[in-house]
């Protein structure tokens, strides 16, 4: 049962942090090393989920010999065009429905 518990709201943590109760969240929080405030949740808006509610203006800090060449392109785009995050999330999710 306390795995179950737990699942869930590390579940509903990620996925959908605005429908946890605060101390909830802060508690997941401190037990992972404050790691789930560090999650680019912008990624998982394109399916479907509100997961990047409380964190609109999030930019993960990347380490540049773990991206992929695709990756490193995206950022370069995002920088030289001066676009925001949200601009980067549309512009992705054209380049990912077109193939």
């Amino acid at each position: 049962m306390y795995a179950i518990s737990t699942a869930m709201l590390f579940h509903v943590g990620i996925l959908e942090p605005q429908n946890l109760k605060p101390s909830y969240y802060h508690f997941l929080s401190r037990v992972t090393g404050r790691k789930l405030y560090e999650m680019n949740r912008q990624l998982m808006t394109m399916y479907g989920t509100n997961s990047d509610f409380i964190t609109k203006d999030f930019a993960p800090k990347f380490v540049e010999k773990y991206l992929s060449e695709y990756m490193k392109t995206l950022l370069n785009i995002k920088a030289s065009l001066g676009i925001s995050n949200e601009g980067l999330r549309e512009l992705v999710l054209k380049f990912v429905s077109s193939q």
